[in-house]
């Protein structure tokens, strides 16, 4: 959200835990979580009202394949969603970074 501050980073777990809990109807553990501090300046900015997804998506698959974050930006974002919409019709995921 082009901020530093760690109170967004919280609300977001909290929003995690909570749907979480509400669909598996049992306490989240939050503690198995760790809350990443990022350089603003190396972080991809959304440019647009509508990539939000796309952009979480490939946060998460950046982050769970060790692969700095700073290497996507919004010019990449068309190419990703086709690749979503492929992996969602071919019922897997498979990403070539």
């Amino acid at each position: 959200m082009g901020s530093q501050s760690e109170k967004f980073t919280k609300a977001l777990l909290r929003y995690v835990c909570d749907v979480a809990e509400s669909k598996r109807e049992r306490e989240f553990n939050k503690n198995e979580w760790e809350l990443l501090k990022c350089d603003i300046a190396e972080t991809p900015q959304q440019l647009n009202d509508y990539d939000c997804g796309v952009f979480v998506i490939m946060f998460a698959d950046f982050i769970l394949h060790n692969i700095p974050i700073k290497y996507f930006n919004q010019s990449h974002m068309q190419c990703f969603r086709k690749n979503v919409c492929l992996n969602i019709c071919k019922g897997k995921i498979e990403y070539n970074i």
